[in-house]
């Protein structure tokens, strides 16, 4: 009961902030001119929508949540994450950052960190990076941060 228990307070956490984010990103890119605000408001309408969704489906289980079981260090990893990734992707690229940034986040999310899971999370990871450039670069063109590497 208790993982439920944790897992239903994390959701409520991660829709909340799927609420917020788009909000900024949302009115960041109402500044935008020329068709560069196209996919930032599609991604932050996209994104905000299915907080809401996900937000409504967790609110008919209010009564599971109990706050002592709060995930405080995951939580924190995730938030100083975000934050690294924030500050070293314009030094080692966007490709590079994002790639660190799931391969990490999958290990955080796994319950168990052995060589199967940091297998699947680089595997996983690659692959998402790689659907990534070939969209933004190859099919949107899309500029992303280089810094060192690609």
């Amino acid at each position: 009961m208790r993982n439920s228990q944790t897992e239903t307070l994390s959701l409520y956490i991660i829709f909340i902030f799927m609420i917020c984010v788009p909000i900024v990103f949302f009115i960041s890119s109402l500044q935008l001119e020329g068709g560069a605000e196209i996919m930032p408001l599609g991604t932050s309408i996209i994104v905000g929508i299915c907080g809401v969704l996900g937000l409504i489906q967790r609110r008919k289980k209010a009564h599971q949540i109990v706050k002592k079981d709060f995930p405080l260090k995951k939580f924190l990893a995730f938030v100083s994450l975000a934050f690294i990734f924030i500050l070293l992707t314009p030094l080692l690229g966007f490709y590079v950052m994002s790639w660190l940034t799931m391969t990490l986040s999958y290990l955080l999310i796994s319950e168990k960190t052995n060589t199967k899971n940091i297998i699947r999370a680089i595997i996983t990871a690659s692959i998402f990076t790689v659907c990534t450039w070939i969209i933004f670069y190859k099919m949107l063109t899309i500029i992303t941060p280089t810094g060192l590497f690609i």
